[in-house]
């Protein structure tokens, strides 16, 4: 009987390592933000390095209130620059400077300092 249940650790220890057919959660990023600016964020969007084709990532009629995180899942892993805006038109921009490797959650914590006001 210890032997079954010492090949039944293993085995169940494989199966959750790998994801029962491979390492798939390494095959996405993340990408989170989390709103400390002590407004609303109105915007969150995100693009690939260099391109001005933005994927948003708060529907037209929610916002990210302060204290509050939201996270863009299981995207390809790479290099992307990401946008917020907040309630009054102020904005930030910013970059994961470089290729992020899948697994990994890349999270910026604006702050209202980092926020540019028109």
């Amino acid at each position: 009987m210890h032997r079954l249940l010492v090949h039944v650790a293993a085995l169940s220890f494989a199966l959750l390592s790998t994801g029962c057919g491979g390492s798939e959660i390494d095959d996405f990023i993340d990408l989170v933000i989390e709103n400390r600016t002590g407004s609303q964020i109105w915007i969150f969007s995100y693009a690939d390095c260099g391109s001005d084709e933005y994927t948003g990532v708060i529907a037209d009629d929610e916002y990210l209130a302060d204290g509050d995180d939201l996270s863009a899942v299981n995207l390809e892993p790479g290099c992307y620059d990401l946008y917020v805006e907040d309630e009054l038109g102020c904005f930030s921009e910013n970059s994961t400077d470089g290729n992020v490797a899948g697994g990994i959650a890349f999270t910026w914590t604006v702050r209202q300092s980092d926020l540019t006001c028109p």
